[in-house]
């Protein structure tokens, strides 16, 4: 199996300027495969090309859902409107115009599923219909966001209250709300499987496991943040086993386990992302973009990009892509 960097097509000058996320990546692919003990070794670094691509800007965050990239390209303000693109994922072309997106205080989150598209835009939460760019909403959470996740039955969003962290679930019909749970001091990443919501509270580095249904916590807290590790700021699913990124390190957590039973160190620890599916974990670091293969827990793959600094991290299409931060350009990793 070969793996090349490709360039995309076409340059996107956004005229409003140009949101990137800490939360969840909810992706493609994720069967459960036996795993081996605790391991973690360098992989030799892969060669491919990468050129400039679709121009969004410094402050993007990034979403996939059926065959297509969505950008979430935030202003720079309070007082700038941000834009939302869309991008085909076969040919990684820029599909219509840019739809205007209301201001912001700080860069959005963007998460896709049932039917729509939903945004994070500081405290408040508005859906977008992907046909038209038509806002509905917004819905206030009592506080600023830091992670939005759709499901197919609800929105949930990690949001700092005064109080502390809470998960807030809303309704994917109107995004009203449908009730809350503290999540302990702050509020982080969360992810989800059937029956499960993961949270984490990054202030102390601990994970909850809470029911969709009653919004009640099951089991105890897990603590997960390595020792002499940035706070966790990442979160996935895949293998059956519950990935937590901590700037320098990816941790593991085992079905059924009451902590995480693997660290993968990466080698620069620069601040990045994670996602999950194309065949494993991928990470973004510095200018490299990882995959650990879920099988042994270690790092299969190493693609460079020249010059770049790789941070938001989607998969989707038979590929990986993440945004060059530093140039503004997205950058596409193709796997065949």
């Amino acid at each position: 199996m070969t793996r090349t960097l490709l360039p995309l097509l076409v340059v996107l000058a956004i005229a409003a300027g140009c949101g990137q996320q800490t939360g969840l990546r909810l992706e493609n692919g994720g069967k459960t495969v036996p795993t081996v003990p605790d391991t973690t070794s360098p992989a030799p670094p892969s060669e491919g090309s990468i050129s400039h691509g679709v121009v969004l800007g410094p402050e993007a965050d990034l979403a996939y859902d059926d065959g297509t990239v969505w950008a979430a390209v935030w202003a720079g303000g309070p007082s700038l409107l941000g834009s939302l693109v869309q991008i085909d994922a076969t040919t990684g072309s820029v599909v219509g115009k840019p739809r205007e997106l209301p201001p912001s205080n700080a860069p959005y989150l963007l998460a896709v599923g049932s039917g729509s598209i939903w945004l994070a835009a500081g405290s408040k939460i508005w859906r977008v219909d992907p046909l038209d760019g038509h806002l509905s909403g917004p819905t206030g959470v009592g506080g600023p966001a830091r992670a939005l996740l759709v499901t197919p039955n609800a929105v949930w969003v990690s949001v700092q209250e005064p109080s502390g962290g809470a998960l807030v679930k809303l309704s994917t019909a109107d995004g009203s709300d449908r009730g809350s749970t503290p999540i302990g001091k702050g509020a982080g990443p969360i992810t989800a499987v059937p029956g499960t919501v993961w949270a984490v509270d990054p202030d102390d580095g601990t994970l909850s496991r809470i029911a969709p249904a009653t919004l009640r916590h099951v089991g105890r807290r897990i603590p997960v943040q390595a020792v002499g590790s940035d706070p966790p700021s990442q979160i996935t699913v895949y293998d059956g086993s519950v990935w937590i990124y901590e700037g320098d390190v990816v941790l593991r957590l085992r079905p059924g386990a009451t902590a995480p039973t693997q660290k993968v160190t990466l080698p620069s620890g620069a601040p990045g992302d994670m996602a999950a599916g194309s065949a494993g974990i991928w990470v973004s670091d510095g200018d490299k973009l990882l995959r650990i293969d879920a099988t042994s827990g270690t790092i299969a793959e190493t693609h460079t990009v020249k010059g770049a600094e790789l941070t938001t991290v989607i998969t989707g299409s038979g590929s990986v892509w993440a945004l060059d931060s530093k140039h503004g350009r997205l950058v596409r990793l193709k796997v065949e």
